[in-house]
């Protein structure tokens, strides 16, 4: 029961009350201290007067606790699976496990609520999990799993690789391999990506875990993409292709597309690159909604490719068919983004004018804050180009330096 004792802490200090309002007429506030500081285990009947000051209903009747464990298991097991619901479907479980919160499954409630907020595009730390550390010494180890994960998934610095390194041994079910060469991949080192996707195959393999397979080969063909090996990256994607026979998802087909074509947009290959995106944009009015995703990037790349090719009007009726799909909560995430793909379209010269580098720049700096390696390299292409032309060497020289770029192809 010392999980109560954290719990009556967390929702004393919430209220702004003192050990002495809360514990007058129940207990000693000395003794409601050494409560808060597992110091003493107190009595049901105290814990509920001090539930009752708090106005807390605490739930603890075996029937409802039977059935929220059952809801909780079956959700670890789909989410290391791959197969969560829809978002409407998320939104109602997230709902459902929040009359839990005081209950005995707190922690798991937490933790599940701060994934499913992640998965919906909720991108802010939830407070509450930043507080779960005062419960870490009550969890068993597999809340103690999916805490470590739910931290890093909010953290995407070294420190929330770190804490995937403590649990990285504890399953072999592929889930932290997964996200740890996803996290390596983002940091642009192909090396411990393609080791991680690789463990995380096999785990995945022995589990049965055809998505997490996909999943990891979808990866590594992109830490390959990296490394300019296109023939094995495409041989990667060919694997989740096969494996997308099992799983009938369109969203692998439509990634499969749009990754092949935005790769082919960084080595100017933009015959190349214009096919694999129009059959990504196909799938995409054919699904739409399905894809559950933000159209910008794909439009983004259609624009570009009718750019280079001064196909001016069509890249314009991209444009104009992609704002009214955009979220509100989308467009403020991609201020820098959007104002260079505006610039674009308004200025046919626009390689000419210093404007241009300083909008590249913008998205270029954003991606590096982000730690996001593959659209830094997408923006850093762009940008030695427009130093090259102005003779800006030691400019271009200093990005192919910051993102080890040798005899990577940029002409």
């Amino acid at each position: 029961m010392s999980f109560l004792s954290h719990l009556i802490r967390i929702e004393r200090t919430k209220q702004n009350m003192s050990q002495e309002a809360l514990a007058e007429g129940i207990c000693a506030p000395s003794y409601l201290s050494k409560i808060e500081n597992g110091k003493t285990q107190s009595s049901d009947e105290i814990y509920r007067l001090l539930f009752d000051r708090l106005d807390i209903h605490y739930i603890d009747d075996e029937k409802n606790l039977k059935k929220v464990k059952e809801t909780i298991q079956e959700f670890y097991h789909n989410y290391a699976f791959l197969i969560l619901p829809d978002a409407k479907e998320l939104l109602e479980l997230s709902a459902y496990l929040k009359r839990y919160y005081y209950s005995p499954f707190i922690i798991d409630v937490i933790i599940i609520r701060c994934l499913i907020a992640h998965r919906l595009g909720n991108k802010k730390e939830d407070e509450d999990l930043k507080q779960l550390i005062v419960f870490e010494t009550t969890m068993d180890v597999e809340q103690r799993y999916w805490y470590y994960i739910a931290l890093a998934t909010y953290d995407r610095s070294m420190s929330g690789i770190d804490l995937l390194h403590r649990i990285e041994f504890q399953k072999e079910d592929g889930v932290v391999d997964m996200l740890l060469c996803n996290r390596y991949l983002f940091l642009g080192e192909q090396r411990k990506s393609h080791t991680y996707a690789q463990q995380a195959f096999i785990q995945a393999a022995k589990q049965g875990n055809v998505r997490l397979m996909a999943e990891a080969k979808f990866i590594d063909a992109f830490a390959y993409e990296q490394e300019n090996d296109m023939v094995q990256m495409e041989k990667e994607l060919k694997v989740v292709e096969n494996l997308n026979y099992w799983i009938k998802d369109p969203i692998y087909d439509y990634s499969i597309s749009y990754n092949i074509g935005a790769s082919y947009i960084h080595r100017n290959q933009q015959e190349k690159a214009k096919e694999y995106l129009n059959k990504a944009y196909e799938i995409y009015l054919k699904y739409g909604v399905a894809l559950e995703g933000n159209p910008f990037y794909l439009y983004q790349k259609l624009i570009l490719v009718e750019l280079e090719e001064h196909n001016v009007d069509k890249a314009k009726a991209y444009y104009d068919e992609m704002n009214p799909l955009l979220k509100q909560e989308y467009r403020n995430n991609l201020k820098e983004e959007l104002a260079f793909i505006d610039y674009l379209l308004h200025h046919p010269d626009y390689q000419q004018d210093d404007q241009y580098i300083t909008l590249l720049k913008a998205c270029y700096t954003k991606a590096k804050n982000n730690n996001t390696y593959g659209f830094m390299v997408f923006y850093a292409m762009y940008l030695i180009k427009a130093y090259q032309r102005r003779r800006k060497y030691k400019e271009a020289s200093n990005i192919m330096k910051e993102l080890s770029f040798s005899d990577f192809d940029i002409e």
